[in-house]
């Protein structure tokens, strides 16, 4: 009879001789990588770029595993379900454990049951809108949500997202919808159409249609203007007080993966994203890259946790279907 997750966990000494068993020589076959998003989303597009030449250092395929749905409950429990020996990963977000907050009960524990890899990017997100909208700065947009109260539309395509209308709203005094999209390629499609007036949405969804004049960029959720799109002026900036979030593409795997994968997986990952040939495409994408070690990626993620629980008590997260 199989063993469930928690028999796992509750038997030390089996874990430890199964996983050692998986160590010497790692990697010996294909890893993995589940990406809990839609095919075309930013991190998706990010770790397409990352698998092929991890691989190569690797001397395995890294192979990326679209598991979309439920939030990105559905990818990232696989994930926390797999065995902890480094050859199923997922390509985890900064919404990660914000999901805590806003999914209700979640099948894991966005603290517990993860093995913290390493920190590949930070993202902040734009706040972005129709080149035909009748508004051309965030000051504009906030204030005709004041004036209007109830008929600005600002969309997101998952947590932190919809974390940014509402934090729009509470700092400017506005009343707005917010309009909750699946995945990121559908929400971009009606911005752009105007069917919905604006979004935040992550550099890496966004770029690509604010170079081709696709989409107006208002300004980026960073408190300074990003190095890497310096035209664009950051919300606190333009008028927006304390309004400042941001995210982060990682690598993350199961609880108790043993130290000397991490370090592989970790030394991998690390030398691929900054090396000569991929980063400009990597930042080209609108993905800052900033490694955090596993160690340092792990308090992070507490932090997280903390800032998450404080927002969701302001009214700030909203509960799935509030």
């Amino acid at each position: 009879m199989p063993l469930s997750r928690r028999a796992i966990l509750a038997a030390p000494g089996l874990l430890l001789a199964c996983s050692a068993s998986a160590t010497p020589g790692f990697p010996t076959r294909p890893i993995r990588v589940i990406a809990p998003t839609a095919a075309g989303s930013g991190s998706d597009s990010f770790f397409r770029l990352v698998a092929d030449p991890m691989a190569e250092l690797l001397g395995q395929p890294v192979v990326v595993d679209n598991r979309g749905g439920a939030g990105g409950v559905i990818g990232t429990e696989a994930v926390a379900r797999a065995v902890p020996d480094g050859y199923t990963l997922g390509s985890l977000v900064g919404s990660h454990v914000m999901n805590r907050y806003v999914l209700g009960s979640l099948p894991y524990d966005a603290v517990e049951d993860f093995t913290p890899i390493i920190r590949l990017s930070r993202t902040t997100h734009i706040l972005v809108a129709s080149p035909k909208s009748p508004f051309s700065t965030a000051a504009e947009l906030a204030r005709l949500a004041r004036e209007k109260p109830g008929t600005v539309t600002i969309a997101g395509s998952e947590p932190l997202s919809l974390y940014g209308g509402h934090l729009f709203a509470r700092i400017t005094g506005s009343e707005i919808i917010s309009v909750p999209y699946r995945g990121s390629a559908a929400m971009s499609s009606d911005v752009i159409a105007g069917n919905v007036m604006a979004s935040f949405m992550t550099s890496v969804s966004a770029m690509p249609h604010i170079e081709a004049g696709r989409l107006r960029a208002l300004g980026v959720t960073s408190r300074e203007r990003s190095r890497l799109m310096p035209n664009i002026p950051s919300l606190h900036e333009a008028g927006i007080d304390g309004f400042v979030y941001g995210g982060w593409f990682s690598l993350m795997g199961p609880a108790n993966i043993p130290e000397p994968v991490v370090t592989r997986i970790a030394d991998a990952a690390r030398t691929t994203v900054l090396s000569p040939s991929l980063r400009p495409r990597l930042e080209g994408l609108g993905a800052e890259i900033d490694i955090l070690e596993s160690k340092d990626f792990a308090a992070l993620i507490k932090s997280d946790d903390a800032t998450w629980a404080a927002a969701a008590r302001d009214g700030l997260l909203r509960a799935q279907g509030s």
